[in-house]
């Protein structure tokens, strides 16, 4: 069951598994999803569309989407709404 859902760049990797590990203290660590722990050979499609179904169900309890994202990607036209 997915109750958190880690979105980041590859590049932010590192923060990403910080973030996770610091989560990990509140929430189960089965329960939180990051892409790069799909395993290799496995349909990396149908692992992040389970987990964001997961994340959006409920399940007596919150759920969380967490999207790590740049000061850059914030201030691009479709993030910011901005031309």
């Amino acid at each position: 069951m997915t109750t958190v859902f880690l979105s980041h760049k590859t590049e932010h990797a590192a923060t990403a598994q910080a973030l996770a590990a610091a989560l990990g203290i509140v929430v189960p660590r089965g329960e939180i999803f990051l892409a790069e722990e799909i395993r290799k050979g496995d349909d990396w499609r149908a692992n992040v569309d389970q987990a964001l179904t997961e994340a959006a169900r409920p399940h007596g309890c919150s759920t969380t989407r967490i999207s790590i994202s740049t000061r850059r990607f914030a201030n691009t036209p479709w993030t910011s709404g901005k031309d």
